[in-house]
C-alpha cells in the first residue's frame, strides 16, 4: 500500500499548534478524522487544550480543516465533485429480484453550496413512492441508514411512476434540502449537514434509494461512488473551504 508521509499542523482555539507526520492513506485519514472525536485527534497531535461539549463546533472545524490539509490543493481547483451510482435491486439490503434499473449522478459543489441530482430509472415493479439520499452508513458500500435529504421524497421527483428522469439542483445552505433529523444529528445547522453528507459520499457511506409500493423499504438503490484519485484533491479543497465557512459563521455568532 502506498503510504503518505507529510507534516501536518493543528491550530487550536488558543492559537497554539502541534506538528506530526501521518502515514495513513489520505481517504482513510479523512474518514477517521471526520468520525472520531477531538480527544483522539488531540492524543495524536499532542495538543494540550481543554475539551468540553461547548467546544464541539470547534472540534468539528479542526477535524474538517485537518482532513483537508492532507490534500494540498490550491483554490484554482474549486470545481464540483461528481458521485455516481448504478441503481438495482441486488444493491438493496436485503437484496430483491426487481427488474428495475437506474443511474444516478450527483454533482456536489461546496464552493457554491449546491448539489445537482440527476436520476434515470425504469422497470420498477410498481410506482415509486419516494426517492432520496441516505447517509451515513457505518461501513462503506453496505448497510442501511436514515434519510439525509428531503422527506418523504425529492422535490419534483416523478412520484407514482415506474420509469422516469429527474434533474434538480438543491441549495445545500438551506435547511429545506435536508431531513430535519439529519441536521439535528450533525450540529443542528445546514452547513454541518452539508459537511457530513459530502464526507459520507466521499467515503462510500451514502446511497440513493428509490422506494415503491411493492417494496416500501427500497426497490432499487446504489451507493454513490468514491471519487477517482484525481477528484480526491477536490474533495480535500472542499473540506477546507467548508471548514473556513463554518469558522466564520461561528465567529459571527459569538461577536
Amino acid at each position: 500500500m502506498l503510504h503518505w508521509r507529510r507534516p501536518l499542523v493543528i491550530i487550536d482555539a488558543s492559537g497554539s499548534h502541534a506538528k506530526y507526520e501521518t502515514r495513513l492513506p489520505p481517504l482513510l485519514l479523512a474518514r477517521n478524522l471526520l468520525h472520531f472525536p477531538y480527544p483522539s485527534l488531540r492524543s495524536i497531535a499532542g495538543a494540550r487544550t481543554q475539551y468540553s461539549r461547548s467546544k464541539a463546533v470547534n472540534s468539528s472545524l479542526i477535524n474538517l480543516a485537518f482532513a483537508a490539509a492532507v490534500f494540498s490543493v490550491s483554490a484554482s481547483h474549486a470545481n464540483p465533485v461528481t458521485f455516481d451510482a448504478v441503481l438495482n435491486g441486488s444493491s438493496e439490503e436485503p437484496a430483491n429480484a426487481s427488474p428495475g434499473t437506474g443511474f444516478a449522478s450527483v454533482d456536489f459543489d461546496l464552493a457554491l453550496h449546491t448539489m445537482r441530482v440527476r436520476v434515470n430509472f425504469s422497470g420498477l415493479l410498481a410506482g415509486n413512492t419516494a426517492a432520496h439520499i441516505h447517509c451515513c452508513t457505518a461501513v462503506a458500500n453496505a448497510g442501511n441508514v436514515g434519510v439525509a435529504t428531503t422527506t418523504p421524497t425529492f422535490p419534483g421527483f416523478p412520484s407514482g411512476a415506474t420509469a422516469g428522469i429527474y434533474d434538480h439542483t438543491f441549495d445545500m445552505s438551506s435547511a429545506l434540502s435536508y431531513n430535519a433529523a439529519f441536521i439535528a444529528a450533525n450540529g443542528g445547522t445546514a452547513l454541518g449537514a452539508e459537511a457530513a453528507l459530502y464526507a459520507g459520499m466521499a467515503t462510500g457511506a451514502s446511497y440513493l434509494n428509490i422506494h415503491s409500493s411493492v417494496l416500501p423499504g427500497g426497490e432499487i438503490r446504489g451507493f454513490l461512488q468514491v471519487p477517482e484519485p484525481g477528484s480526491l484533491a477536490l474533495f480535500g479543497f472542499g473540506l477546507a473551504g467548508l471548514a473556513l465557512s463554518l469558522r466564520k459563521r461561528q465567529a459571527g455568532a459569538i461577536s
